[in-house]
């Protein structure tokens, strides 16, 4: 087998994929050049390995990926005065739980004294170590089973019954942190605290799983798709299935589903924020593996986009649309609230009342209806009162913030991937693990980081950090991974925090488009490469169409197709989409009736270039306030032009459901688009009668 050498000096992109890498850290003399022989090579005391040299390059977030994935860390040859351990090992058990360190059999009491912190010491020298591994490896590659999966987690019930307190249902509440044998013991025993909306869809998804369906839980940001999937995963272990938890985006995941395949055992595989995981899907579509059963989650608008990856792969989702609470659930949501008291100044209603306000004026959704309980006055204050000692320490400050956005992103709160955005390895530091103010924002288990409810995250972006931080700092994480990007995942947050519809709601209300304006027109400076990116210009405009800035929005959108026509084989179908939305938008607000039936005639050519899919059927419910607003100040001929058009609308929604909705859920999706498109279809002939 051919081992590749590589210096810090290269690209860890091009060597992640490679199955024998090995990483000189001071260089290599396979890779040396006589012109780059002081920059590539460290050999002296003086020119060794700094911290800094290590900890600035592009291979640091790989090296701490890998330190938290692996089943074991192996130091051969090495010493604490070769490279300072503590270092390395930043202070984490998980560590050095599983740090071995092959020494001389001659190896000194007080070496190994030094060492014993750090990890387990195996005084059998290199030679033997070399020996072993020969002969063992090959063998343990042939008898792997699905008892030695590398990356997957085996989900198993907790032994003991935790019931939950009144404490723990407001943290859950609130932060969205409980452990798994707090949540089992409330959903199978229910004793304690009431903690979890038990979400009526939940049975129906076991029944659905059970029979062989894979399932997908999709929900709008905030809406319980990370909780639904964990109830969904306790109760079907409850009833004796083997369940694998994917978290990790990486190679060694495709091997354990291949042992898992081939082991012929039913298994379910849950997938959270299941976008994230294309190239395991892929692999799983590949497979086909029929003893295997898939549960993901996603958040809607990520979900819509993975709509042509998963019809390719062929991989048919029952899907659970979860955003509105029904009856039940909300009187379950009331009851929690009420136990915990934090209905301020709603708490002498009663809970027939409080349920009407999440129905109407929370839209029946969790997510605004804590919103609106994290807003109110005294829980800013009582948030302030823990997070202000902990950013009295900058470094804190960014882990706290880089916790809070990977969270409002939906992304996995990994140490490695905290300390890439936060641009510090603070979150490595017990000192900081250890902090009791701290402790109460997030819990460290299995080595993750537990924080995981978006909405409480976005509000403490919101009302705790100023929104010049808010700027600079997301700038800032824009061009580390930029930089760093060797990992999908790092691309996958850059791409992220370019996305209007990710980065808009981290700034709070005031001030929100000169912060939005600010950041785009800075980040092109940060990263040069976005001027010639046509869809670094579709955000920025899709930025100021939100704030009906409609000219300079039309100015980002026409930048955008300009650099689109640059771009070989660059589909526009979704500056298209923007383009008839700013049309369509200009028609309802133009005072005069001719230019806005022009607007809207241009709108619908833009709208007729986008493929069908659900997100252009959703699109027309934007044609409501155009009707509210113009249609009785068109003429006869232009009405009965708008209504034809909103009928070939409905007709094309109808057969593009009866083709594809199924597979895609996009009839439940659809529901209220089409039922606005049907009432101006309605009363649009209503109207055209009666003036005839």
């Amino acid at each position: 087998m051919r081992i590749e050498p590589a210096d810090l000096t290269d690209f860890p992109g091009d060597y992640l994929a490679k199955r024998a890498t090995c990483v000189h850290l001071n260089g290599s003399v396979r890779n040396l050049q006589v012109e780059d022989l002081n920059d590539r090579f460290k050999l002296t005391s003086s020119s060794y390995l700094s911290a800094e040299t290590f900890t600035n390059s592009a291979w640091h977030f790989p090296f701490k990926r890998d330190l938290e994935m692996c089943t074991a860390l192996v130091f051969v040859g090495y010493s604490l005065y070769d490279i300072e351990i503590q270092k390395i090992l930043y202070e984490n058990p998980d560590f050095a739980q599983k740090t071995f360190f092959i020494t001389s059999p001659g190896v000194s009491e007080r070496e190994r004294f030094t060492l014993a912190p750090f990890g387990n010491c195996l005084p059998i020298g290199a030679e033997s170590f070399a020996e072993n591994i020969s002969n063992y490896l090959p063998k343990f590659l042939l008898e792997r089973s699905e008892d030695l999966l590398t990356s997957l987690m085996k989900y198993d019930l907790s032994e003991n019954i935790q019931v939950a307190r009144d404490a723990d249902a407001e943290r859950f509440l609130m932060i969205g942190d409980v452990s798994d044998a707090l949540l089992e013991t409330s959903l199978l025993v229910g004793d304690g605290a009431p903690l979890a909306v038990r979400r009526t869809d939940v049975k129906i998804a076991v029944e659905a799983a059970t029979k062989g369906s894979h399932i997908a839980v999709i929900s709008d940001f905030g809406n319980g798709k990370s909780v639904f999937l964990r109830c969904l995963t306790i109760l079907l272990a409850q009833k004796g299935q083997a369940i694998y938890i994917v978290d990790n985006p990486d190679d060694y995941n495709r091997e354990d589903l291949e042992i898992l395949a081939k082991s012929r055992k039913r298994a379910f595989l849950v997938i959270d924020s299941y976008d994230q995981h294309a190239d395991f899907l892929q692999h799983f579509s590949d497979l086909s593996p029929v003893n295997i059963t898939l549960l993901v989650a996603a958040r809607t608008a990520k979900h819509e986009r993975m709509q042509d990856t998963l019809g390719n792969l062929k991989i048919n989702f029952h899907e659970f649309v979860i955003d509105e609470l029904d009856d039940i659930e909300t009187e379950e949501l009331v009851e929690i609230i009420d136990n915990v008291g934090l209905w301020a100044d709603l708490v002498t209603l009663g809970g027939d009342r409080k349920a009407d306000i999440i129905k109407a004026r929370h839209r029946g959704q969790l997510q605004q209806t804590l919103l609106s309980i994290l807003q109110a006055p005294q829980m800013i204050t009582r948030v302030a009162e823990i997070v202000k000692p902990i950013f009295a320490k900058k470094t804190y400050k960014d882990t706290i913030f880089a916790i809070s956005v990977l969270s409002a992103l939906d992304f996995p709160l990994k140490p490695s991937i905290i300390s890439e955005v936060a641009g510090n390895d603070e979150i490595y530091n017990s000192a900081l693990r250890n902090n009791e103010d701290f402790k109460s924002l997030v819990r460290f288990e299995r080595g993750s980081v537990f924080a995981r409810s978006s909405v409480f995250c976005l509000s403490l972006i919101r009302n705790h950090f100023i929104s010049t931080y808010i700027v600079d700092q997301l700038l800032a994480i824009a061009k580390r991974m930029d930089e760093h990007g060797a990992s999908g995942q790092q691309n996958d947050i850059l791409k992220a925090l370019l996305r209007f519809s990710g980065v808009e709601r981290l700034f709070p209300e005031r001030q929100r488009i000169n912060n939005l304006v600010r950041y785009y027109e800075e980040v092109k400076r940060r990263i040069t490469w976005l001027k010639q990116d046509p869809h670094y210009w579709l955000q920025f405009g899709m930025a100021l169409l939100a704030h009906d800035e409609y000219e300079k929005s039309q100015r980002m959108l026409s930048q955008a197709y300009e650099w689109a026509e640059k771009k070989k084989n660059y589909h526009t179908m979704h500056i298209d989409m923007q383009q008839s939305r700013l049309y369509m938008k200009i028609s309802a607000k133009e005072t005069d009736a001719s230019q806005s039936f022009k607007y809207f005639k241009k709108g619908l050519e833009f709208l007729r270039l986008v493929p069908d899919d659900v997100t252009k059927f959703k699109y027309v419910e934007n044609l409501s306030p155009i009707f509210s607003a113009k249609f009785e100040h068109y003429s006869h001929g232009q009405q009965i032009e708008f209504i034809k058009a909103c009928q070939k609308l409905n007709q094309e929604m109808r057969t593009f459901i009866g083709r594809d909705g199924t597979f895609y859920g996009a009839e439940r999706r659809l529901s209220d688009a089409m039922t606005k498109l049907e009432n101006i279809i309605s009363n649009g002939s209503k109207i055209i009668e009666t003036a005839a």
